[in-house]
């Protein structure tokens, strides 16, 4: 009995420990909860309240241009624009129409405005002014000034020496060729006007006479009279007092300012008027003149602060203030590829600018044509700078778009020229078909010209052309041919673009080395392949890791890798990884400093997204920034850099458009394929402060003729035009031609930004979260962080 009953009670006593860990373990997941509520919570209060900010901004800027607006239309404002008026149109009078009379007149006509210290000006300088002027009556009396000096002109090609004078005329003498001598006499009154001031100009200018005081100021007056103020500035600086030099030096600044003035303060009105009234063509037009033509004015000083905010938005609402900016810099031949192949078709930019860019870029290309130093390695694993495939593949004439498609694609990606690329791409992509005939040296990269139209076609969302070349990549290798491991590589990478890593691991097994490897090409692809499966196990990953570290722990030359291997495995796993243990030096002294970034962003990513916060994400993306190359196939790591580093933190707006403002000027060929990416992201969060319509202009202003978006993007603008309904009905419909996921993404987020007032928004969510499974970890974190933006809008 005793027995049965201790059996009982020990079974009674561990069936309650059991219930008590049940509760305990509900009772955490409830608190669990309730934390991750009240962070949620506390997260988009701080996202509302960094909007709100924004906002004040943007309310701030719209009262400091109705303040400078107010400056520019005030008295002050109109006496000073009066005065410029009067000063601009007498000075713009031909030579003998600028008299006392006609200046009168035009003070009648503009000087109700002036001011009592601008009219004083006025009525100073029309006291100024001379009538019936005789200047040669100087050149008669300083004589001495002349003879025996060369007259200032020839005649009829021969040199004259001026050697007599008299009230009506002077003598002139020359030697002739056949040893006789020549003497003319000029009438003074015979004289031409340009004849008199190169006579003034040489001897009263040139040397030094003893003018009289009332000679001197008569003479001043009639040089500014007839508007030759450069030589009223020699002839003050030579003959007046200090006193009357620094006057003449004020009234020619302000009648030499007065047109270019009073340009400068209309054109601040109407850009002050333009950004009130949301006309965005005027704004930039307006923006671009200011730029150019005003940069040294007073107005410029006094009203450039505000202006500065407002060109500033201006460079998101058009191409034009960007196309300006970018040509006013010293540019390296890589910065002019990916500026041309922004700009250079746009239908907004104007033919002088598009001629420019034109001729900046055929004489970069030209500058890198016939490079035969460079190796064939391409780039895609080994850093090869910028142009180097170009130098070495570039064709010889265009018919090699038709013949060699194949050769001609990595050649035209090397250097940015998209519109090339995309002809082939999406107008001939049946030329791809066509069966390359490649001489034996050329052949061992087959694999990596088809690597290059399949990636061109992933940035392009052509799915046809990207399976295409997949699936002849892949024939090649499993029907032998003695290719590298670099071709398997290359396969699996393009497996993965078509967010399938379970292929790329097929793919990857298919290489047999002959002999044991000492190399982390394959490995590397296997663990991003592994890291990128939807269900990733930890412990997989874990255990390939440590089979990697037991076979090449004892080499010295990959004694790197070996360290990144360890700082992943501890990424992966959730562990507190040192920062400082990160380093460029490290991944830069690695075997594949681009696939380890690649690889360490997207675990930092994973970890984020779980919110185990192993590393500091603002030093990672530093050591990140520094090993990206300017060659074309850094920009996957370039996007993901961008993308870990917009997600590092919560969707805040204001700090949004500053990480992409300056990516968006980065302009290297690794940063060209990202601009669509950047100007949807950009226009999207844009639109939380303006309104659909001018998100929709700005969309077609940068994407219309511009060859680096492709047709899923061009959709863009008519996404942000749209009503809610429609724009519902046309994602759905993108949707379901199935563009890649990166591309899903940034069309959801712009169309539930720019409609994110009504019930479009959440149901555009609900379809980017159906393809969370196809994403790379940097897009869910960003799918993510939006999640939580929507919820604080």
């Amino acid at each position: 009995m005793n027995r049965t009953l201790k059996l009982y009670s020990r079974r009674s006593s561990g069936e309650a420990e059991k219930a008590i860990e049940v509760i305990n373990a509900s009772l955490f997941k409830v608190k669990e909860g309730v934390a991750e509520r009240e962070k949620a919570a506390k997260t988009i209060i701080a996202i509302r309240a960094k909007n709100a900010v924004e906002k004040k901004r943007l309310d701030k800027l719209q009262k400091e241009v109705r303040s400078a607006l107010r400056q520019a239309k005030s008295i002050s404002a109109k006496s000073i624009s009066a005065k410029y008026k009067i000063l601009f149109a007498f000075s713009s009078l031909p030579t003998g129409k600028r008299t006392i009379s006609k200046f009168n007149s035009i003070i009648k006509e503009n000087g109700k405005r002036l001011g009592r210290q601008d009219k004083k000006i006025i009525v100073r300088i029309a006291a100024l002014l001379i009538n019936n002027y005789q200047p040669q009556k100087i050149l008669i009396k300083y004589f001495g000034l002349l003879k025996d000096k060369q007259l200032p002109w020839s005649i009829n090609g021969y040199q004259y020496k001026i050697i007599e004078n008299t009230p009506r005329y002077f003598k002139i003498k020359t030697k002739y060729s056949e040893g006789a001598y020549g003497i003319k006499k000029i009438s003074w009154s015979r004289i031409t006007d340009e004849h008199l001031l190169m006579l003034w100009d040489w001897y009263i200018i040139a040397s030094k006479g003893e003018l009289t005081e009332s000679e001197i100021q008569n003479a001043s007056r009639w040089l500014f009279t007839e508007k030759h103020y450069k030589m009223l500035k020699e002839f003050a600086d030579k003959y007046c007092s200090k006193k009357d030099k620094a006057f003449w030096d004020s009234i020619l600044t302000e009648t030499a300012d007065s047109g270019v003035e009073s340009s400068a303060l209309l054109c601040a009105v109407n850009i002050f008027n333009a950004f009130r009234a949301g006309k965005n063509d005027r704004l930039v037009s307006l923006s671009g003149q200011w730029c150019r033509e005003f940069t040294e004015t007073k107005t410029y000083a006094r009203f450039n602060k505000v202006i500065d905010k407002i060109i500033a938005r201006g460079k998101i609402s058009s191409p034009l203030v960007a196309v300006s900016n970018a040509l006013s810099k010293d540019l390296k031949p890589i910065q002019i590829w990916d500026i041309a192949t922004r700009f250079q078709r746009l239908k907004c930019v104007d033919s002088v600018s598009k001629e420019a860019l034109r001729k900046k870029f055929m004489l970069a290309m030209n500058q890198m044509k016939g490079n035969r130093e460079y190796t064939g390695t391409f780039g895609v694993f080994n850093y090869v700078p910028a142009g180097g495939i170009y130098g070495w593949s570039a064709p010889g004439d265009s018919q090699q778009m038709y013949s060699a498609p194949l050769l001609y694609i990595p050649a035209m990606m090397d250097i940015g020229a998209w519109a090339n690329v995309a002809v082939v791409i999406l107008r001939r992509p049946n030329s791809l078909g066509i069966n390359a005939h490649f001489d034996q040296e050329l052949r061992q990269w087959h694999p990596y010209f088809l690597y290059s139209a399949g990636w061109a076609a992933w940035q392009l969302d052509s799915e046809g052309v990207l399976k295409m070349s997949l699936d002849r990549l892949e024939k090649i290798l499993r029907t032998g041919g003695g290719f590298d491991k670099s071709a398997y590589a290359l396969a699996a990478n393009l497996a993965m673009k078509k967010e399938n890593p379970e292929r790329a691991i097929k793919i990857l097994k298919l290489y047999k080395p002959s002999r044991k490897e000492h190399d982390f090409l394959l490995p590397l692809f296997y663990l991003k392949a592994l890291i990128a499966q939807n269900k990733m196990s930890e412990k997989q990953i874990s255990g390939y890791n440590g089979k990697l570290i037991r076979q090449h722990g004892n080499s010295k030359l990959l004694e790197k890798d070996i360290k990144l291997l360890g700082i992943l495995k501890s990424i992966v796993s959730g562990k507190k990884v040192n920062i400082r243990s990160i380093t460029a030096s490290l991944l830069e002294g690695s075997s594949y400093p681009r696939l380890w970034g690649e690889l360490l962003t997207e675990a930092a990513a994973r970890d984020l997204l779980l919110r185990r916060d192993s590393l500091s994400s603002v030093d990672f993306i530093k050591v990140l920034k520094k090993i990206s190359k300017g060659s074309v196939f850094y920009a996957d790591l370039n996007r993901q850099i961008l993308l870990y580093e917009l997600g590092s933190q919560e969707l805040y707006p204001g700090r949004v458009l500053r990480i992409l403002e300056t990516s968006i000027t980065d302009y290297r060929p690794s940063m060209m394929p990202l601009y669509p990416d950047m100007v949807l992201l950009r226009s999207a969060f844009y639109s939380l402060n303006s309104n659909a319509k001018s998100i929709a202009h700005i969309l077609k202003s940068y994407s219309n003729y511009c060859p680096l978006f492709s047709n899923f993007e061009m959709q863009a603008s008519v996404l942000a035009k749209s009503s809610p309904e429609k724009a519902l009905a046309l994602f759905k419909n993108l949707e379901r031609r199935r563009p890649p996921s990166g591309t899903l993404l940034n069309l959801g987020i712009l169309t539930a930004l720019v409609h994110s007032d009504s019930k479009c928004s959440q149901q555009v969510l609900n379809v980017l979260k159906k393809h969370e499974t196809q994403m790379s970890w940097t897009e869910k974190l960003i799918l993510k962080r939006f999640e939580t933006l929507l919820k604080a809008l």
